[in-house]
C-alpha cells in the first residue's frame, strides 16, 4: 500500500482561495448593484460619463482578478 502525502498545507490554500473567491463574488453582485443605480441616475443626469466609464473599468477588473483566482484554484487543485 502506497503511503498518502499530506495535503493540510494545499487544502488550506484552496479554502482561502474560495473565501477570497467568495467575496470577490459578494462584491460584483453590490458592485453591480450600484452600477445600476448610477446608471439610473446618470439618465436623470446626476452623474457624469466620466464615473460611468471608470465603473465599466472597475467591472472589468473584477472580472479579471476573479478569473486569476479561478485558475489559481485549477492550479492548487491539480498540482503535484
Amino acid at each position: 500500500m502506497s503511503e498518502l502525502r499530506d495535503n493540510l498545507v494545499r487544502s488550506k490554500h484552496i479554502l482561502i482561495i474560495f473565501t477570497v473567491l467568495a467575496l470577490i463574488d459578494i462584491s460584483q453582485i453590490g458592485f453591480h448593484l450600484y452600477q445600476n443605480n448610477v446608471l439610473e441616475g446618470y439618465e436623470n443626469g446626476a452623474y457624469t460619463l466620466e464615473l460611468i466609464e471608470l465603473l465599466d473599468t472597475v467591472s472589468v477588473a473584477l472580472g479579471l482578478l476573479q478569473t486569476l483566482c479561478i485558475v489559481a484554484t485549477v492550479v492548487f487543485l491539480y498540482a503535484g
